[in-house]
């Protein structure tokens, strides 16, 4: 069997606007989450959302015009 036959996977078509929208939005916002928490190089460090101590802050491609997270910032800021 395929590992789709053994693990029961499944799908789920869901066409409404709005739900996907939802849930686009929920799955975005738990991967950028888990990105930032994974983001520190030292465990044992304090997670802080204005560590400016790097040389590249952590939220400097949400402005960097053409990255996908710039795109995904405009795209929830939309009236």
């Amino acid at each position: 069997y395929s590992p789709e036959q053994k693990n029961g996977d499944n799908l789920l078509e869901i066409a409404d606007k709005d739900i996907v929208t939802a849930f686009a939005i929920e799955a975005l916002r738990l991967v950028d989450h888990y990105h930032w928490r994974n983001y520190t190089d030292d465990p044992g460090k304090p997670m802080n959302l204005d560590d400016l101590t790097r040389t590249k802050p952590w939220f400097a491609k949400w402005f960097q015009p053409g990255n996908l997270y710039c795109r995904q910032r405009e795209l929830y800021m939309k009236p």
